[in-house]
This record gives structure tokens, C-alpha cells and sequence, in this order.
């Protein structure tokens, strides 16, 4: 992703693909889970000139499974 500070235009809502340490696997597995899938939900502030096309590319360049992108909720979104 370009640097610099983010625009007041926003924020998009992430969904990544995640998984959980062993010890809780091995929990799971315990109990019969046979299937574990987690999702990791964030917000990544806007920058110049960057839409949910570049930062599907950004995050995928880093090995990651993008599950969702979209632009953040207006309540969402906080400024420091």
C-alpha cells in the first residue's frame, strides 16, 4: 500500500482468513472439530489514491486469504 497519512474520506472494513494457535486446535480437536475456520475483521484507514483493488493486491502479496473488502460503516471509522 502507497505511504503516507489517511484521507478523511475513510476507512474499508477487512475480513481475512485466520486460524487459531495449537492449543486451541488441539481443543477443538478433542471435542471433534474435524474443520476449523476463523475470520479476522479490521479496519485499514483509506489513502491517497487507493481503492479495494490495490489493497486486494497488497494484502494478497503478503500470503494472505482476503475473504471481504468494503468500505467501513460511517460509525465505524474514528479519527485520532
Amino acid at each position: 500500500m502507497t505511504e503516507g497519512a489517511s484521507t478523511a474520506a475513510g476507512s474499508f472494513e477487512v475480513a481475512l482468513q485466520g486460524s487459531f494457535g495449537p492449543v486451541l486446535q488441539a481443543a477443538f480437536a478433542a471435542m471433534g472439530v474435524q474443520r476449523i475456520r476463523t475470520t479476522s475483521m479490521f479496519l485499514l484507514p483509506m489513502r491517497e489514491g487507493e481503492g479495494i483493488c490495490e489493497i486486494i493486491e497488497d494484502l494478497e502479496r503478503r500470503g494472505m486469504l482476503v475473504l471481504d473488502v468494503r468500505p467501513a460503516a460511517v460509525g465505524l471509522v474514528r479519527t485520532p
